[in-house]
């Protein structure tokens, strides 16, 4: 079985030059007579006959977070014997909801014999609070509860900062938020990892965790510090931001280049990690440079 994050229920599987579709996975034994039935064991939960739920994997069971994502991985066996493919598929759904809101995936049992892998990520959203169960709905009308946890509600700031930053900015990154203010020291050590404090005002809830890069260029704009990092070192991803809060996002930079002394200049950004792609400002740049020079000692 192939997959990949943006495809995490696996690539459906075909041969070269044929129509025959395989499904999810693709079947490396040879159906015969010596490949009889395989009996269940007491872990497996009956969902049809002859379809077993055979293990999970899902990260619930204490206490998931807000814009948390969720992967979900599933194990079915069918235990029919080979020679009496193909199987019967089963639909339904994989659900996970809580007060006020449901996200579902279709499901299907049954494509391979004699197991399957399912994977799907789920987002838990930014607003929601309370009790999150996560469940199979099948097409029967059964319905089987996988697992359920409490959703941990983030401590938000709404009101204006009395004390922001020194330096203010209105850095607007599309669909995510404005860089706001910041503090940055005037003067460095060289080598020497130093600290940068970002203040953000949300705008939107993304659909992505961002990483924030910070960098510091020398007089030729190479980059001789860096930090890249989710907000507050993933604390507070981008998905869990909600329109019109503040978030505190420090950032320690670390030289990769000790040996330079002069001016040094910073600017900001965002990426979606998983493409490398930039967040675009309203301006269409793709980073804002921070207006101050530091002088590297």
């Amino acid at each position: 079985t192939l997959y990949s994050p943006q495809t995490p229920q696996g690539l459906t599987v075909g041969t070269t030059g044929s129509t025959i579709d395989f499904g999810r996975a693709a079947p490396i034994h040879s159906c015969n007579a010596e490949l009889s039935a395989i009996a269940p064991t007491a872990q497996d939960i009956l969902i049809a006959p002859d379809m077993y739920l055979h293990g999970k994997q899902i990260p619930m069971g204490g206490v998931i977070r807000q814009g948390q994502t969720l992967p979900v991985r599933l194990e079915w066996l069918y235990t029919r014997a080979c020679e009496l493919m193909p199987p019967d598929n089963l639909g339904g759904a994989l659900v996970l909801q809580g007060d006020g809101w449901q996200q579902s995936v279709p499901l299907t049992v049954g494509s391979t014999w004699p197991t399957e892998l399912f994977w799907h990520i789920f987002r838990v959203p930014a607003s929601a609070v309370g009790k999150a169960t996560l469940s199979i709905v099948l097409d029967t009308g059964k319905t089987i509860a996988l697992a359920d946890d409490t959703i941990n509600e983030i401590k938000r700031t709404f009101a204006t900062p009395t004390e922001p930053p020194d330096r203010l900015m209105d850095a607007a990154f599309n669909g995510v938020g404005k860089l706001i203010a910041f503090d940055a020291p005037l003067t460095l050590k060289s080598g020497a990892a130093f600290p940068i404090m970002l203040m953000w005002q949300a705008t939107n809830t993304p659909t992505a965790d961002h990483t924030v890069f910070v960098h510091l260029l020398d007089a030729n704009g190479q980059v001789i510090a860096q930090n890249d990092a989710p907000p507050i070192n993933g604390d507070r991803p981008t998905t869990s931001w909600l329109i019109g809060e503040y978030i505190s996002d420090l950032h320690t930079l670390t030289f990769n280049q000790p040996d330079y002394h002069g001016p040094a200049t910073l600017e900001v950004g965002l990426y979606d990690p998983s493409t490398g792609a930039r967040v675009l400002l309203s301006n269409g740049a793709n980073h804002v440079a921070l207006p101050v020079t530091i002088a590297v000692q």
